[in-house]
């Protein structure tokens, strides 16, 4: 049977090795998915996720449980993601995604036969689903994580706050910034 939150804990300030190979055990889809939802890059995310164990390494000392563990956790991995679109945006700049495209290029495409070729409605599907991803992408990344967590995780109002360690009238505002980010994105 896997050691509870708080036995896993005293493992890791024991500096435990087998603490450490259960936290990656039990949290590690948490940390990605939390890291995904705010780089929407996978390689970002692993890298975020790597960052974050090694946080917890350095930090359980500080752990107060104050808040449950895994929500101590999902900070460290939203704050590490955060700081990470914030870089590169400072470095790069906005969208530099179409970087890639050369006019010159020189592929070649094959004709699909009917078969292969997807339906009408899933074309509208995808289609949908590749303005949400844009419109997602195009959202701060501060909005973009309340959001999810609200929208997509279910998270209430105070478990978003709880999660990206800020005050509840701050994950009001954010919810509320982003839900009418997504309107006016698409009137």
């Amino acid at each position: 049977m896997p050691p509870t939150d708080k036995e896993l804990i005293a493992l890791l300030q024991e500096n435990d090795p087998l603490g450490y190979e259960i936290l990656v055990e039990k949290y590690a889809d948490l940390v990605f998915r939390a890291a995904y939802r705010v780089v929407q890059n996978e390689q970002d995310a692993e890298d975020i996720m790597q960052e974050t164990f090694l946080s917890v390494y350095r930090k359980i000392g500080k752990f107060r449980g104050d808040s449950k563990f895994s929500s101590w956790l999902y900070r460290i991995a939203s704050n590490a993601a955060l700081d990470l679109v914030r870089a590169k945006e400072r470095k790069e700049g906005k969208d530099t995604q179409l970087d890639d495209l050369t006019p010159d290029s020189e592929e070649t495409f094959e004709l699909a036969d009917k078969e292969s070729l997807p339906t009408e409605e899933t074309l509208l599907q995808n289609e949908s689903l590749e303005r949400v991803r844009e419109a997602l992408d195009a959202m701060p990344p501060k909005l973009r994580a309340a959001y999810l967590l609200y929208m997509v995780e279910g998270l209430s109002t105070p478990k978003v706050a709880e999660s990206l360690d800020i005050k509840l009238s701050a994950a009001k505002l954010r919810i509320h910034r982003a839900r009418k980010f997504m309107n006016e994105y698409f009137a």
